[in-house]
């Protein structure tokens, strides 16, 4: 599901309008291509056109040579060739459509401006991408992660289809799941972290915000925790928000006496790790215009379960445990 994009390669072809040919007959890209649209270029220019990514079917890129083209499809040469990927050593670009932008964010970026650090932000820099790639492109935010926090981000390309998902969320986002590292032991295995009513406040990023808006609820979301794992001191949860776009779990385990191993601003005895042991690992979604459903996952990072086995709460000193 996720999309990848690969580095353009140089050309000294220029192209100044798109060009859109409707097929009328089935092929494949490179036929079609070379007998309807373009029979008086070389098939060397036009394989080159085609590897640098300067095709799409239907509005997407592709340096297929043999896709199939059926009646009704329309191909078209970009102005452009392929931009490049996302290169961010925070922010890895997952999915992106007309409708919806799915990105991974580490711990040590903000998703959204806080404080001074309007620039510096997951949606500004994905927002910075996407306008160099389509001029003029906007996202806006559906869900947020702390600083602190790694994991999945879901961004709408319209305002109107923010505000649907919003009013829908129950029903669009299916789950959205995390993993936690806690110090202390929760007495049962299972139970249910309470939230609050969400407010939602408009967030206001300079000049840039008025093209990038979002919606941030306050609120603490509910969520149901499972524990996975205990260990002597420590122990691993699985944590579902069930009500609630953004959670609140490290002020929902600091007040059960369960900071997160990393936050020690609410009691965490581990102070040198610049992360906190949470992650958003998974989000299910129903894509809001093509109602497919969407899955996207990611690894619990190892040093889990190196917490969960300490058996004293100390400081974490040792030279590659600070990564998430």
């Amino acid at each position: 599901m996720t999309k990848k994009t690969t580095p353009a390669k140089p050309t000294h072809t220029k192209v100044h309008n798109v060009q859109n040919f409707t097929v009328t007959e089935p092929a494949e890209l490179l036929e079609y291509l070379l007998k309807n649209a373009f029979p008086e270029r070389s098939r060397t220019s036009v394989k080159q056109l085609l590897r640098d990514g300067y095709f799409a079917v239907n509005g997407e890129r592709t340096s297929q040579f043999d896709r199939p083209l059926g009646i009704g499809d329309v191909v078209s040469l970009m102005p452009n060739p392929r931009p490049e990927a996302l290169r961010h050593p925070l922010i890895k670009l997952l999915y992106s459509d007309d409708y919806i932008v799915v990105i991974e964010k580490q711990a040590g970026i903000s998703t959204v401006a806080s404080g001074t650090d309007h620039k510096n932000t997951a949606l500004r820099i994905t927002s910075d991408y996407l306008k160099h790639v389509e001029p003029g492109s906007m996202i806006f935010m559906l869900n947020r992660l702390d600083k602190e926090t790694a994991g999945i981000i879901l961004f709408a390309r319209d305002h109107e289809l923010q505000q649907q998902i919003i009013a829908n969320w129950r029903k669009v986002i299916t789950l959205q799941r995390f993993m936690v590292v806690a110090e202390g032991q929760p007495e049962e295995d299972e139970g249910l972290l309470k939230g609050g009513e969400a407010k939602e406040k408009k967030e206001k990023n300079g000049a840039h915000g008025a093209r990038c808006k979002s919606f941030v609820p306050e609120g603490i979301g509910t969520a149901q925790y499972k524990v996975m794992k205990r260990g002597v001191y420590n122990c691993m949860l699985r944590v579902d928000l069930i009500k609630g776009r953004n959670p609140q779990i490290r002020k929902q385990l600091a007040e059960m006496g369960m900071p997160v191993v990393g936050d020690y601003h609410k009691g965490s005895k581990q102070k040198k790790l610049n992360a906190l042991a949470l992650l958003c690992t998974r989000l299910e979604f129903i894509h809001p215009v093509t109602h497919e459903k969407m899955v996207y996952n990611l690894p619990v990072p190892s040093t889990f379960n190196k917490w969960v086995r300490l058996s004293t709460p100390r400081d974490m000193t040792e030279k590659g445990d600070t990564k998430i």
